[in-house]
């Protein structure tokens, strides 16, 4: 597995607005970690000597010049964790639902809680609160977990490396901890109280075949996918459902009911 990716990701984070030992990596005891104090990578590597490290070492190799000895590892920043909630497995499948979700999320921090994507009971949640994304996962969770968007995009590099299960451990303080292989990220949550999904569209799940242009999509910035299952057609539209445009008439039932009011579900 290339961890230098996961790495990066980290490091990038900190690039701006960033305390200056952020911008470096520490290893200790056969581990090399980073961090931006929201969420932090480890990576066993014990052929690397214990000391700090500038980010150039990455690329260059960790050797001689490319040492930090402005701090030492007694000054980099530790991860603290009380009270194991939950220990799951997740699977390759739905690791993948969890970062496509994250494309579904609100960029407006003025509602974090709807930024990142929430994992409750046996779904996946994300919305920016015009569009959702809702998704079966294999493993149920006893509590709720929103994964801020930088989670993802560590965890999506890292996917793309290495195929298999992952270990998710829920901690009491709003800490999650992900682990596969050599690699772990700890990463806190965020707080706050999320909408009642299933209360807004309903809890039993309607499934539909829909053929749309991914082209015609992409170039219609601004707009959301919008379903009318009534009339069974598929439509661009604005966020308040104004100034449609026909993509196709393709929604084909599999099964359960048709709900009565007209649907903008995205999954």
């Amino acid at each position: 597995m290339d961890y230098k990716k996961a790495i990066k990701q980290v490091l990038k984070l900190n690039s701006r607005n960033a305390l200056p030992i952020l911008k470096c990596m520490c290893h200790s005891n056969g581990t090399l970690k980073a961090t931006n104090l929201e969420q932090m990578v480890e990576v066993k590597t014990p052929t690397i000597a214990d000391g700090m490290w500038k980010d150039t070492a990455l690329d260059y190799g960790f050797r001689e010049d490319t040492k930090e000895t402005g701090w030492t590892i007694e000054d980099y920043p530790e991860t603290d964790f009380k009270g194991l909630v939950q220990e799951v497995e997740i699977s390759e499948e739905d690791m993948a639902k969890i970062i496509r979700a994250s494309e579904f999320v609100s960029k407006d921090t003025t509602r974090p809680v709807l930024t990142g994507v929430v994992l409750k009971g046996g779904n996946i949640y994300a919305t920016d609160g015009y569009k959702l994304y809702r998704n079966k996962m294999e493993t149920e969770l006893t509590d709720e977990v929103n994964l801020p968007t930088g989670c993802i995009k560590i965890l999506k590099t890292v996917k793309a490396d290495k195929q298999g299960t992952w270990t998710m451990r829920v901690y009491e303080n709003e800490q999650v901890v992900f682990t596969h292989g050599e690699f772990r990220l700890y990463t806190k949550t965020i707080y706050g109280m999320t909408p009642q999904y299933d209360s807004v569209i309903g809890s039993e799940y309607y499934n539909y075949d829909m053929v749309v242009d991914m082209k015609q999509i992409k170039n219609a910035k601004g707009k959301v996918l919008w379903a009318d299952v009534e009339e069974k057609k598929v439509y661009l539209a604005n966020e308040n459902g104004t100034e449609k445009i026909l993509i196709n008439e393709c929604i084909k039932e599999d099964k359960g009911k048709l709900p009565d009011n007209e649907h903008k579900e995205v999954v």
